[in-house]
């Protein structure tokens, strides 16, 4: 049963200095970055027993290392806590002096609450109550009135609540929103007093929730420019032009020179350039490696004055004239070795130049940075691991699972990589897919949406198959399939299969019937690999004969918003049905992060690092007699997880001794000798060098021709 929702706001300050100052000087820019200006925000009391508070701390940040957000653990996480008590609200106020007239306010934010994806079907109801947060621009004289009663009604504050274009038809609130957003609004100062800028975050004691809660960076507020203001923001646009992008914008009348900021999503560096005139901006590939940015743009005035920031958040960024994708599924150094030393176990290096310089070249596979999208390449069907029952595999949908439904929680021991975010736990769905999305209930029948043919090809922000958000996720296959209907040792497994560095999440759907026609069953595997971030999927089976979408499936990945992704080629929304229904037709794909690969390479004379440097480049030219008979290649990288990868091999060179190769011809007096490598026709030994198709020494060939002079006889 519901619990009685009684809002109540309190205001009495907590955490910040008696004497803190109202703002009086724009434009007004807080990053969160400096402890004098976060010591001025007033964050509200909390019910005793609640654990939900707002902080200034590092747990998250749009940009830089801060920013403000709500927190159930003193700032450790964004994570809130809804126990199913009564519900409540907490503010983080600022205020201000500023004259009277209008100003423009920005500010980036993100909210889940329970608007999250799991949303249940009576909290669509845009007149319910959720988990939720506002914006008010209160009148100093009201604000103080309710400090003094010591609460009040949160209804009191919608009449200064802002208005935004509502993510919900006809509400001004913020929720449902699990990636940094940026909101616009504007102030009315329409009374000669102070003002409080209010971020209110609503807790509706229901017990539904999903992380985060409200979390709020880069505030900024400027007087609202007219069209002679030389402030305006500016409005512009990125294009990719050969050998980098392009920045454009309507050139702001009476403006001096503007500013420019770009980083990398999640970033807490930024780079900035100031001064810039004219109209435009060029920024080659070397200064913007692969990746998503949000890049940032104001006006500077003749007298210094500076107006609020543009922002052109998520834009991708990549160089595909010389991207470098890791071709292998897991991290790797290795060398090439055509036979191992039983002794050692090493592996044994046979130069292809023999008595000549010889040039390794190990195989690399590394990434780093974050992720700017993917690439998904077709690749040979040889599954890590079988498809069904394996060691580690648990079985988690069969027959006693119902249809359409998400199992639980899998938590991984190692961070997964996944478009702009890192996850450390998953929910594998009925229907094909892999979500890092876990607010959905475990084993509720009807909360896996089955059927998307009324949607539009991914990536698309509207993809919401029957109207419920299937973000965040990677389909192999996603189909309405029934693991209720499953026999024998058919189902769906799961479990974290192999060794560091290369473990995996292996999901396997095994003979699981088609929803409407049992008879007909599919089999495929979706492999995540550690480190590498690569995601595989292997199709053995496949019928469509499910009575739904037309025979359709979908391979692809899709980010947190739907607003990025990718597909395998013809296994889309909107492409023909398709199946796989015999060995030679059976297929599987390689989703490969667009990722910076950036490492560090050493190489070693002998067994391991102690030994004398040999170089430090991606390969290593070694020749016969120079004493390095045993060599140590090291890579280390950080990860997009931050995790730290050291990776050695070693091997042993052996130099075979050149062969060489004897001939003997014999030919007639004024004849010549034709031979693959010698024209003659005098008598005599021939040597001469081979050089192998490599390029290098390979075998001495010596000729030896002798000649048969011609005799003529006469009869006595």
């Amino acid at each position: 049963m519901k619990s009685k929702l009684i809002y109540i706001i309190l205001l009495l300050s907590f955490s910040t200095s008696i004497m803190a100052q109202p703002v009086t000087t724009l434009p007004y820019y807080c990053s969160f970055e400096e402890n004098v200006e976060n010591a001025q925000w007033t964050f509200s009391a909390r019910p005793s027993a609640a654990p939900n508070r707002w902080i200034t701390g590092t747990a998250i940040s749009r940009s830089g290392v801060y920013s403000m957000y709500v927190s159930s653990d003193a700032g450790v996480s964004a994570n809130y806590i809804d126990d199913g008590s009564t519900g409540y609200c907490i503010v983080a106020s600022r205020e201000f002096a500023l004259p009277m007239g209008l100003y423009d306010l920005s500010f980036n934010w993100k909210a889940a609450g329970d608007q999250g994806v799991s949303m249940h079907a009576d909290e669509l109801n845009q007149n319910t109550t959720k988990d939720e947060f506002r914006v008010a621009w209160v009148p100093i004289s009201v604000y103080n009135g309710l400090a003094a009663g010591g609460s009040s009604s949160a209804n009191d504050f919608p009449n200064y609540a802002l208005t935004y274009p509502a993510l919900f038809s006809g509400r001004d609130v913020f929720s449902g929103v699990g990636a940094w957003q940026t909101a616009l609004g504007l102030l009315n100062v329409s009374s000669n007093e102070n003002y409080r800028l209010m971020f209110i975050w609503k807790i509706d004691g229901d017990a539904r929730k999903t992380d985060p809660a409200a979390c709020i960076d880069n505030i900024q507020i400027a007087k609202r420019a007219t069209s002679t203001d030389c402030w305006k923001a500016p409005i512009f646009t990125i294009d990719t032009v050969a050998g980098g992008i392009n920045i454009s914008w309507n050139a702001i009348a009476g403006a001096a020179s503007y500013d420019l900021i770009y980083f990398t999503e999640g970033s807490i560096t930024m780079d900035t350039i100031t001064g810039i005139t004219g109209a435009s901006y060029f920024i080659p590939y070397s200064m913007l490696p692969n990746g998503r940015y949000c890049f940032l743009m104001r006006t500077i005035c003749p007298d210094g004055t500076m107006g609020i920031w543009s922002e052109k958040p998520s834009v991708k960024v990549v160089d595909w004239d010389n991207i470098q994708l890791v071709p292998q599924a897991c991290p790797e150094l290795s060398f090439d070795v055509s036979e191992i030393d039983q002794s050692t176990g090493l592996g044994i290096i046979h130069p292809d130049c023999k008595g000549n310089e010889y040039t390794i070249h190990p195989t690399i596979g590394a990434t780093s940075g974050r992720i700017a999208g993917y690439s998904v390449i077709p690749i040979s069907y040889d599954p890590p691991y079988p498809i069904g029952p394996a060691p580690g595999a648990n079985l988690i949908f069969s027959s006693n699972a119902p249809d359409d439904s998400w199992g639980q929680v899998i938590s991984l021991p190692f961070a997964f990589c996944f478009f702009e975010n890192t996850y450390s736990k998953a929910i594998v769905g009925a229907n094909g897919q892999i979500t890092f999305d876990t607010s959905h209930p475990a084993y509720a029948g009807g909360t896996n949406p089955y059927d998307f043919t009324a949607n539009d090809n991914i990536p698309n922000t509207g993809f919401l198959p029957q109207g419920q958000k299937v973000f965040n996720s990677i389909f192999g296959v996603y189909e309405d399939i029934d693991p209720s209907k499953a026999w024998g040792t058919a189902g769906v497994y799961a479990g974290v299969l192999g060794a560091k560095p290369c473990r995996t999440l292996c999901v396997s759907f095994k003979d699981i019937p088609c929803y409407g026609n049992n008879q007909f069953t599919n089999s495929y595997q979706m492999v995540l690999y550690e480190g590498s971030n690569v995601i595989e999927v292997y199709v053995d089976r496949r019928n469509n004969k499910s009575i739904t979408n037309q025979g359709k499936g979908i391979i692809g990945v899709i980010n947190e918003d739907g607003s990025d992704g990718i597909a395998a080629p013809g296994r889309n929304v909107n492409d023909p049905a398709w199946q796989v229904l015999n060995d030679d037709q059976r297929e599987a794909w390689r989703f490969v992060p667009i990722q910076s690969s950036t490492y560090e390479m050493a190489w070693y004379k002998g067994a391991g690092v102690s030994g004398a440097k040999l170089g430090k480049d991606t390969i290593l030219t070694v020749f016969e007699g120079d004493g390095n008979d045993t060599i140590t290649v090291r890579m280390q990288f950080n990860a997009c997880n931050g995790e730290h990868f050291d990776l050695r091999d070693t091997a042993i060179i052996i130099w075979n001794p050149l062969d060489s190769v004897f001939v003997d011809e014999v030919v007639c007096y004024g004849e010549t000798c034709v031979n693959p490598y010698f024209q003659e026709t005098q008598a005599g030994t021939y040597s001469k060098l081979l050089t192998s198709a490599a390029g290098c020494d390979s075998a001495y060939y010596t000729l030896n021709l002798k000649v048969h002079k011609s005799v003529t006889y006469s009869k006595q």
